[in-house]
């Protein structure tokens, strides 16, 4: 309502209760001046209040559309549509906000001009991990633990036989041959002689190492991390000393590895019917064992090739391998220690005598060193961790190890 329309009302009920004064008086207006001055009076008041409320109608009014528009744009932005100019990313239409702004609580409370106080009850049952609801108050479980790539297992060096040194050069003498001329002699008879012929052999020692660069300041505040990098360098040196041991081809600082070293295969007697890896395995036995005179000790083969012999089966459908598969102990084929290695193909086995025929000797146990002592990294509070080893690999009998392939076109 205006204040010209609350003028009129007012001076409509003003002249009305003017009149009915007047008859009550008995008297026309005309007739008594004091009594209609004394009703002009009154009037006058009455339409100052009512200008004076009509005024105050009006400020509460424009108010009120204020505060309609102000929250038509707060619903629009707890809608999702944008907040500080900016799109909100996975909105939740059930939010907090949007039950607030959809409630009969709010809408009353808007058309009561928005004084005063309410209280209006949120579904918990919506509070959900969304950014719109209660997400923000979640803090994430930070884990502690590193997840770290895979390593091998490194099983090889336990087939051979340990030593040490205190030199860089390892020395041993072999023996190349030896005549066999023992006999029965008769009484007073000359005796004959025997001959024996050596060489002197030896195996240069080699330093296998790595390093990586770290700031001070994260070793100093992850004590777990230092130790995380300090097994890795260590399995980082253990895997190359696993390739040298197998490939290792004697030049520069490579070791002499076994397999350049070892006998190549040749079959001591031929299969009847078609060969399977197991008969190739039993030949290359029997080929060390008739050829150095030594009992084979192991075999080093892919892991890939040994579940393929393990799966084999009988004409029966049965498992070939004692236990099948519910066996829980180490594995074995015709008596001997399986070693799996990746380090080798899925082609080819090693089987021999490994530890008469060959030796890893330890110049140093594998140690870490820590440093600022490289380029500037005084100055940049970073140090180098560093793990290295110095090993010399023995090869003393080159016919108590076979190199082999298993069959082709046959599977197992």
């Amino acid at each position: 309502m205006t204040i010209k329309t609350a003028r009129g009302v007012a001076s409509r009920i003003d002249l009305d209760r003017l009149r009915t004064q007047a008859s009550k008086l008995g008297v026309f207006p005309r007739a008594d001046t004091s009594q209609l001055t004394e009703l002009a009076l009154a009037l006058k008041r009455v339409t100052a209040q009512y200008e004076e409320k009509a005024a105050q109608f009006d400020k509460k009014q424009g108010e009120l559309e204020d505060v309609q528009a102000r929250l038509a744009g707060l619903e629009t932005e707890v809608s999702g549509r944008r907040i500080g100019g900016r799109p909100i990313a996975g909105h939740d239409p059930n939010s907090i906000g949007a039950q607030a702004v959809k409630s009969d609580l709010f809408a009353q409370f808007v058309r009561n001009g928005a004084q005063g106080k309410v209280k209006i009850e949120i579904n918990a049952s919506a509070l959900t991990s969304s950014p719109g609801t209660a997400g923000s108050l979640i803090a994430p479980d930070r884990q502690t633990d590193i997840v770290q790539l895979p390593r091998r297992p490194l099983r090889l060096r336990q087939l051979l036989a340990p030593g040490t040194t205190n030199s860089d050069l390892v020395q041993f003498p072999r023996m190349t041959g030896r005549s066999d001329s023992a006999e029965a002699v008769s009484e007073g008879a000359a005796k004959p002689q025997a001959s024996l012929s050596w060489e002197l052999a030896e195996a240069r020692v080699s330093t296998i190492a790595t390093w990586i660069p770290a700031s001070r300041q994260i070793l100093q505040d992850v004590p777990m991390l230092q130790s995380m990098i300090d097994n890795e360098l260590r399995y980082m040196v253990a895997l190359e000393e696993e390739n040298q041991i197998l490939f290792g081809d004697g030049s520069f600082a490579n070791l002499d590895g076994i397999v350049p070293w070892a006998t190549a295969f040749a079959a001591p007697y031929d299969v009847a019917g078609g060969e399977t890896d197991l008969d190739v395995i039993l030949q290359a036995k029997a080929q060390v064992e008739t050829t150095s005179q030594l009992p084979c000790d192991g075999i080093v083969m892919n892991p890939l090739r040994w579940a393929r012999i393990l799966s084999m089966k009988d004409g029966e459908g049965r498992y070939m391998s004692p236990g099948g598969a519910f066996s829980s102990g180490p594995g074995a084929v015709w008596g001997l220690p399986v070693i799996e290695s990746l380090s080798i193909d899925d082609d080819h086995f090693l089987i021999g005598a490994f530890r008469p025929a060959a030796q890893i000797i330890d110049r140093q146990a594998t140690t870490l060193y820590i440093s600022d002592s490289h380029a500037d990294f005084f100055i940049k509070n970073m140090i180098v961790l560093l793990m290295e080893e110095r090993v010399a690999l023995a090869l003393k009998r080159p016919d108590g190890v076979v190199f082999a392939s298993f069959p082709t076109g046959t599977g197992t």
